[in-house]
């Protein structure tokens, strides 16, 4: 089976006899695979990847016998040297939480004074800690869809434990509409605040910066 076949499909693999699915692109990973990889990419190895992508604990796998592991890491990890950019990624309509289907809000001002108070605190954390862009994309979702998931008030404590769950779902659902937040957010603060730009939107991962320089060489190269 060709790289290429494997794009948009899981890859079934087999650890000490147990049969396993794991991600065969940057697009399949979950918000919380991609946020892992990312905070780590300064100590990433192969095992440490595939320990993130399958959740399988890193010193286990340290520590598996030699045939143990089922796989050729070279042949199921290929797509990690691959561009992606999930800032490029769409919007989708919906998002299914907990088997309830949500239809987030196209209008990012709408919310109420807890929640726009509670974002705030969550950028500033973001901010003071120089934090990837991806590390509170969730933490926007989560704020924004807790009333509407369920269909109660927002509590702040709620949206934090509904963040665990958002981090179990697809990069490609929840870092879309967590930017969109962010975005509408940061542009209003912007706007009425009279403060400076806030620099999180433009604080890429290590693979993000690699991928935006690989798109712009290659349209220097079409040019």
């Amino acid at each position: 089976m060709s790289n290429r076949q494997l794009l948009n499909n899981m890859i079934p693999i087999k650890i000490n006899g147990k049969e396993s699915l794991i991600p065969g692109a940057w697009d399949e990973l979950t918000i919380g695979q991609y946020i892992e990889i990312s905070i780590n990419t300064h100590r990433l190895n192969q095992l440490r990847l595939f320990s993130i992508i399958s959740g399988i604990n890193y010193a286990l796998l340290l520590n598996l016998p030699e045939d143990g592991l089922d796989v050729n890491l070279d042949q199921i990890l290929f797509w990690f040297n691959e561009p992606f950019d999930p800032n490029l990624l769409d919007r989708s309509e919906t998002i299914t939480i907990n088997g309830k289907i949500i239809t987030p809000p196209n209008d990012p001002g709408k919310k109420t004074l807890g929640q726009k108070l509670f974002l705030q605190s969550k950028v500033r954390e973001a901010q003071s800690a120089d934090a990837l862009l991806c590390t509170i994309v969730s933490d926007a979702v989560a704020i924004y869809l807790q009333p509407m998931v369920d269909d109660a008030p927002f509590n702040d404590e709620r949206a934090m434990e509904l963040k665990t769950e958002l981090l179990k779902l697809p990069i490609t659902l929840i870092y879309p509409w967590g930017c969109f937040f962010l975005s509408g957010y940061i542009k209003y603060v912007e706007l009425n605040m009279n403060i400076a730009p806030l620099n999180l939107l433009t604080k890429r991962s290590e693979q993000e910066q690699k991928s935006l320089e690989y798109l712009q060489s290659s349209e220097h190269t079409m040019h």
